[in-house]
Formats: C-alpha cells, sequence, structure tokens
C-alpha cells in the first residue's frame, strides 16, 4: 500500500522559517490552521484568533452534528489505535454496545478470511502515524458481511506526536457487487453464461504456458451447430436463442473440472483441455460432446435434432501458440463440415495447404468478377416435337488466370460462404438476358434458363433485378426462365407464392429444378406457381433398365402434365435413356447426349447441325 502522509503532514506539520507556533508570537490557545494551495503545493498556515469559551462550544455542537448527520459510520481511537468514541450508526450496525466495541475493537468485526491482513496493515499504519485505507467486509448484527471501505487519519500535535486518529466506514457493498457484475459481463457470454473470447483466450494462454513448462499435450476444439441459421429463419432468433442455452448446458456437463467451455459468438463454441495423454483422449471427448447433442430439444413446441461439426488440434504437435491451435482446429472443423457434418477432425498439414489454397481462390474470386473472368457457357434443351434447339441452359465458367477453366462446382459453393452469389448471379442474369437480345437481332429466338440461388432468392430487390435486367437488354420476359431447386422453395415458402406469382407477372417461366430429391410434397406443385418440371438426372441415370425409376418418371410427367406444366429431363446421355424419356411423353431433353455446355460461338454452329438430329 502506497505511503501516504497524514493530514497535519500533508497540509504541512511544519512552519514557515521553521519556527513553531510559540515562536511566532502565538499564546498557548492559538492554534495554527493549515490552508492547502501553495504554488509549489506548500501549506499556508494561518494563526487563528485566541477562540472564546462560546465558539469552543458551538464548534463542539456543530461537530457532533456532523457525525450525527453524517451517512458514514465515524469512530476515534487513542495513539495506541485503541478506540476512545463511536459514532451510534456504527455500534448499531455491528450489534455491539459502545462499551463493548471500545473492549474489543473495531477489527473484531472484520471477517476472518481478511482480518490478519488488516490488523497488519492497521498497526503498521498506527506506528508509523500514516493514513490508513482498507477495502474489507465487516459482520453486521444479523451475521451477514457487508463490503466496507475504512479510513482513518491521525491528527497530530504540533510536536508531531499523535492526539488521536479519526476513522470512517463506508458502505461500498452495492458498489463492488455493481463492479463484480460488470467484471462478469466483461469476460462472459450474457445468453449462455459460458466464458467468452476474452477469457477463454486468457486460460488457453496460461494453460498453454503450464503444459510447455510439464512437456504435456493439451487440445483446442471449435464446435459449430450444422444448420443454426436454419432454426434463425424458420423460428426466429428467440428460439435460436433457446437452443443455443441447451447446447451450452449439454456441452458443460461433459466436461471435466479443468476444461474451459466458451461461447465464441454465434453458434460456435470453443473447448481448451489441458493435461492430455494423447489426441485420442480429445477425440473421445469430441464423440462424446456429438451424442450428448443428438438428444432431440423441444423449443416452443418443436422437436429440433442438434448435430455439430468439431475439429481439433493438439498442443505441440499442432502448433504452439494459441491462435495457430485456433487456427488449425477451425480449418479441422471445416474439413468435419465438408465430410458430411455431425463428425470430428483431427488437424493434418494437408488442410493448412487446402486452407491456403481456399484463401487464395477466395481472393480470386473477388477480382475476377471486376476483371470479366467469367463467362456463360449454354446447354441446349431440345425439343422432342420438332427436334430443334427451344432453349439452352446458362451455366457459367471462370476462366481463372492460373487455375485455367474452372466448373461451377469448383467456385460457387466458396462464393455462397463468403456472400459473393448476390453479385455473381445478377451478372449471370443480365449476361445472359444480353446474349439472348443479340441473338435475336440475328434473327434466332432462344429461350435462356438461368439458375436462381437460395441466396438470390431470398434477397429482397430480386424482382426489380430482373424486371432491370430485361429492359436494359431488351430481351423479352417471355423467352426467360427462372430455375429453382425444390430446396429454395420449400425454405421460403411463406414468400414463395408471393415473389413467384410477381416474377410470372413479369412474363418469365418459373422452373422448379431438381425435382424429386429433396422431401417437398406433391401438393408443392399445385400450390406454387410453376411453369416447368425439371426431372433430375439421378431418375435419368437408371430409366431403361429400373422398372421403378421409370413408374416414378411416367408419375411425374403425368401429373405434371395434367397441372400444365413442361416437363424437361437433364442428364440425358445415351439413346436408350432418350428414347425411354420420349415414349414416357417428356417434353424436352437436355445432356451430353445432344450437346455439353458450349460457348456463345459453338452454340452458333450447333444450331445449324441440330436440325439433322434423328431418332434411331
Amino acid at each position: 500500500m502506497p505511503t501516504q502522509d497524514p493530514i497535519s503532514s500533508t497540509h504541512g506539520a511544519q512552519f514557515p522559517e521553521g519556527n513553531s507556533p510559540a515562536q511566532a508570537g502565538s499564546t498557548s490557545s492559538q492554534v495554527p490552521i493549515p490552508l492547502p494551495g501553495g504554488q509549489d503545493n506548500s501549506p499556508f498556515f494561518l494563526e487563528s484568533m485566541s477562540p472564546s469559551d462560546d465558539d469552543l462550544r458551538r464548534s463542539e455542537a456543530r461537530y457532533r452534528a456532523l457525525v450525527l448527520a453524517t451517512t458514514q459510520m465515524i469512530w476515534t481511537a487513542g495513539p495506541d489505535g485503541d478506540l476512545t468514541s463511536v459514532q451510534p450508526a456504527l455500534s448499531d450496525f455491528l450489534g455491539m454496545p459502545e462499551d463493548h466495541l471500545k473492549e474489543r475493537g473495531w477489527l473484531s468485526a472484520v471477517s476472518p478470511e481478511e482480518r490478519e491482513a488488516v490488523t497488519k496493515l492497521w498497526r503498521q499504519c498506527v506506528a508509523q502515524h500514516i493514513m490508513f485505507d482498507s477495502e474489507c467486509r465487516l459482520r453486521r448484527h444479523d451475521g451477514v458481511y457487508r463490503d466496507f471501505f475504512i479510513r482513518s487519519v491521525p491528527v497530530l500535535e504540533p510536536s508531531g506526536s499523535v492526539r488521536e486518529w479519526v476513522g470512517a466506514c463506508r458502505d461500498i457493498t452495492e458498489r463492488k457487487e455493481a463492479s463484480e457484475i460488470i467484471r462478469w459481463q466483461a469476460f462472459h457470454d450474457s445468453l449462455t453464461g459460458l466464458p467468452n473470447r476474452t477469457l477463454f483466450l486468457d486460460r488457453l494462454r496460461q494453460a498453454l504456458a503450464i503444459a510447455g513448462r510439464k512437456r504435456e499435450q493439451a487440445a483446442v476444439l471449435i464446435l459449430d451447430i450444422d444448420r443454426f441459421k436454419d432454426v434463425n429463419d424458420t423460428l426466429g432468433h428467440a428460439a435460436g436463442d433457446a437452443l443455443l442455452q441447451e447446447v451450452a448446458e449439454r456441452l458443460r456437463i461433459s466436461l471435466r473440472a479443468e476444461d474451459t467451455l466458451a461461447r465464441m459468438g454465434g453458434d460456435e463454441f470453443t473447448l481448451m483441455m489441458p493435461s492430455l495423454k494423447d489426441a485420442q483422449d480429445a477425440a473421445h471427448v469430441a464423440q462424446k460432446l456429438i451424442e450428448n447433442l443428438r438428444r432431440p430439444v423441444i423449443v416452443d413446441g418443436h422437436e429440433l435434432f442438434v448435430t455439430a461439426s468439431i475439429g481439433i488440434s493438439i498442443f505441440p504437435h499442432d502448433g504452439e501458440e494459441d491462435q495457430t491451435l485456433l487456427r488449425h482446429a477451425d480449418q479441422a472443423m471445416y474439413r468435419a463440415k465438408s465430410q458430411g457434418r455431425n463428425g470430428y477432425q483431427l488437424f493434418t498439414e494437408t488442410m493448412n495447404a487446402d486452407a491456403l489454397g481456399r484463401l487464395l481462390l477466395e481472393h480470386s474470386l473477388y477480382k475476377g468478377l471486376g476483371r470479366g473472368e467469367f463467362s456463360l457457357y449454354y446447354q441446349p434443351q431440345i425439343e422432342m416435337n420438332t427436334w430443334s434447339i427451344g432453349s439452352v441452359e446458362a451455366l457459367i465458367r471462370w476462366r481463372h488466370p492460373t487455375l485455367g477453366l474452372l466448373l461451377p462446382g469448383q467456385f460457387i459453393p466458396l462464393a455462397e460462404e463468403i456472400g459473393l452469389i448476390v453479385p455473381l448471379g445478377e451478372w449471370v442474369l443480365r449476361e445472359a438476358c444480353r446474349q439472348g437480345a443479340l441473338w435475336r437481332e440475328q434473327g434466332r429466338s432462344i429461350r435462356i434458363a438461368i439458375n436462381l440461388s437460395a441466396r438470390q432468392f431470398e434477397q429482397a430487390g430480386l424482382v426489380e433485378m430482373v424486371q432491370s435486367a430485361l429492359q436494359d437488354s431488351g430481351f423479352p420476359a417471355e423467352l426467360l426462365d427462372l430455375e429453382l431447386t425444390e430446396s429454395t422453395i420449400i425454405q421460403n415458402k411463406d414468400n414463395a407464392a408471393e415473389t413467384l406469382g410477381t416474377l410470372r407477372e413479369l412474363g418469365v417461366r418459373i422452373c422448379i429444378d431438381d425435382f424429386g430429391t429433396g422431401y417437398s410434397s406433391l401438393s408443392y406443385l399445385r400450390r406454387f406457381p410453376l411453369d416447368v418440371l425439371k426431372i433430375d438426372r439421378s431418375f435419368v441415370t437408371g430409366l431403361a433398365e429400373d422398372a421403378r425409376d421409370q413408374a416414378v418418371v411416367r408419375a411425374l410427367i403425368d401429373l405434371a402434365h395434367a397441372l400444365g406444366l413442361v416437363v424437361i429431363a437433364e442428364g440425358v446421355e445415351n439413346v436408350a435413356q432418350r428414347n425411354t424419356l420420349f415414349d414416357l411423353g417428356c417434353d424436352v431433353m437436355q445432356g451430353f447426349l445432344f450437346s455439353p455446355a458450349l460457348s456463345v460461338e459453338e452454340v452458333d454452329i450447333f444450331l445449324d447441325t441440330i436440325p439433322n438430329t434423328r431418332r434411331h
């Protein structure tokens, strides 16, 4: 505790010229009054007039009134620190009569855990004639301990000896509690009560330092809830919060006392496990966490099934720094997600190379759109009644400056993840409309189908964007098909009907893509405003040999025709598939049997050859 001077020394126990009051010509009744404020922080002294008895009585009465009126609990003690007087408020608070309190001393009310340290400090201050400051807990009359700030100041004689001590106690319990709440909030997640990122990193660094000294292993696990966004989007954020709280509790009860579980934000949790025998210990814990999450969670009457993806990094094998271990655990977690979710992965060095490649690809993706590195290829769709190209599907390609021509599967998932799919999708729409208008100027009226991603369909202003692309290009709306997967429509079923209806009012056709691969009801074909049903290639592959596939496709075609829908089959690769589909009444076919996706120049050539295609 820093040394602080008593009042007389703070304001100067010395006198000008080194003279005592008597030497200054004062009488024994004169009192030197210290006044703060010298330019060098030295005190001024003012000699008072000799006070009369009335002055002394009034001063004493005023002092007693102030003591009784103050909310602080005041006491005085002799030079040796023993109590000489106690304000009634302090006596009442402690539940001890003044005489009893004088006998036992105020230190007897200090909590047992703090009494020795406070007593030692008090005796030190008494011995050195310095101000006493302390925060400690005092026992109230009912046995409850409250936090107090206690200050006692020595009153010095002109000779420098202590005349008495004047002390005051102030109850700071509420302030301490508020401070503790603020401190807790600074280091904990308010939703789950778990440590937050700041506290987790602090504990992780300490644990790694200890593990390094003891040459032990430790593990960092990152857990991410699979498809958590779907819960927020469908049931609302309150349901999402309730789910996070339940997940946090299930994770917490699965761990050892020495482990630290934290919520880093969103639906991501981190776990630090010190003192491991080997990496398999962490793997066993990860499997246990996954199993504990499998039990259904009831939120607002909805039964939810929770899965998680977990990444694991091991100290010191996978890194010796906290950020390195976190980065490697994060890479392992994304690998677990890419391999089907609901599992865990231990970090391997190959993930570093994969992550670097992904980072470079992400960087290139941002720049590629601005540099004009993307282009559209068009796969012909053949109308069975005329054996001619009635339409084409626009498919994006990326001419990467170093990796060459990339197919959609190599960059579209990344574009969706980093939020670039919406501007990329708008470019596809506008470029397809521009090319369609150019073909019309050349005397070729070709219908063009483009794919809308789930993000695009959810985006506000979709209808306006489509309308703008049509108007800017001059491409007729009746020649534009917009393809959506059934899962995209189902995820947005509350607003899908209205959005699709508005798009159809523009004149475009709506196509449901990959039908039959999801979990939609056939009633959706009637519920939503659709024009085209596209049969997924998975039903076409074994169509010529599998009677069950034939039965499914026949039923789909018959139902679609009954609802007034055009049927397109994709993935047609051989003559047997084509003939079977023709016999079942399919309207339009698309696949490598007819043509792969073509550049604009190749489409022009193909248009001149397709009339020669015959059914054999």
